[in-house]
């Protein structure tokens, strides 16, 4: 099980390297139903075409200086800022899907090995060598330094099953990987849900079960903008105790809005006025829509969570 959900995930592409065409034809119809497929005969061609590719996460960066932090100039801090509404860009992006999150290279190929292709590649993907024999010390060496992520026995009766498995298990290791750095700097004081084990296994049953294809962090608390395999948008709404209680006392002197703050207070319903605007740019009046049942779940706080689907 992963320690932490990655802060944003998407369909991305596997580069496939293998100078048997048959192997290559058995990697589409496997994969292709998740994932683009880049298939190369030639480990040359692939590593000329793989030089010039540029991730999506070096043209979004998730951090950046925080000029304005006090201890910015001083040598012992390195102070950064991360904007989250910044993550829901990415899923504008429209090059995105072609992210390459795996790379599956067979080891025995006439013009160079897998291993030595592996040392070559630049691309921050992971890495799955195909080899007749496992047991070889270089490949248990070269997975022990990290130049390859997993080895798979091309003799394996359930070939194809494995390799989508292990695809599936990579992809999302690889998206745990880049956006590390963005969740250090959002944990920096208080750990929040994505690393909470039983929110992540809800959280991953939940997108398995909804067919959701992609998903990006919206707020602090663990709440996600999602997509569905056909489009459909959802928003997956988090709030802890103090969440709520935060918003009950920004909110308890207005008048009008008793009946709502009841209901929080009770934990009856949960608000979401959506990722773009805030509870006081609605008139209390028109507050009636934003308001949803949630579903309680104990983990190392409480959280409460409610499922909404975009209109539009």
């Amino acid at each position: 099980m992963i320690e932490f959900l990655p802060l944003v995930f998407f369909p991305s592409t596997v580069v496939w390297v293998d100078d048997d065409p048959l192997l290559l034809e058995m990697g589409k119809r496997c994969l292709s139903k998740d994932y683009r497929i880049e298939s190369f005969t030639s480990p040359r061609a692939c590593l000329n075409a793989m030089e010039h590719r540029v991730s999506v996460f070096q043209r979004y960066p998730l951090l950046s200086s925080d000029t304005e932090h006090d201890n910015y100039y001083s040598a012992a801090h390195a102070p950064f800022d991360l904007n989250i509404a910044d993550l829901m860009l990415l899923a504008q992006e429209p090059n995105r899907h072609s992210e390459v999150s795996v790379c599956i290279v067979d080891y025995q190929m006439n013009e160079m090995d897998g291993l030595a292709f592996c040392h070559q590649l630049t691309l921050p993907s992971k890495r799955i060598l195909l080899t007749g024999r496992a047991s070889e010390k270089n490949i248990i060496d070269a997975f022990n330094q990290g130049a390859i992520s997993k080895f798979i026995e091309k003799n394996d009766m359930s070939l194809a099953e494995t390799i989508h498995d292990q695809v599936k298990q990579l992809s999302l290791a690889f998206f745990c990987q880049q956006t590390y750095p963005a969740l250090c700097a959002l944990e920096a004081e208080k750990k929040f849900a994505v690393s909470d084990p039983a929110f992540i296994d809800y959280f991953l049953t939940w997108v398995a079960k909804n067919a959701i294809a992609e998903y990006y962090l919206s707020d602090k608390y663990g709440s996600f903008v999602t997509y569905t395999k056909s489009g459909k948008k959802c928003y997956f709404v988090v709030h802890t105790d103090a969440s709520l209680n935060d918003f009950i006392e920004i909110n308890e002197q207005e008048p009008d809005v008793q009946g709502f703050i009841e209901e929080v207070r009770a934990r009856r319903r949960i608000p979401f006025f959506g990722t773009k605007q805030e509870s006081w740019q609605i008139p209390a009046t028109q507050w009636e829509p934003y308001f949803y049942p949630a579903t309680a779940l104990i983990g190392r706080e409480k959280y409460y969570i409610a499922v909404v689907v975009a209109t539009v």
